[in-house]
């Protein structure tokens, strides 16, 4: 896995565990296969 798709999903768990509002990092999440 490349460094930038890491950083991506790192981001996106944080939006998650701050409350994701709209579902996004969570959506980005699944798309990759991190959840």
């Amino acid at each position: 896995m490349d460094e930038w798709l890491q950083a991506r999903i790192a981001e996106a768990w944080a939006l998650v565990r701050k409350g994701d509002t709209f579902g996004i990092g969570r959506r980005f999440l699944i798309q990759h296969g991190a959840i």
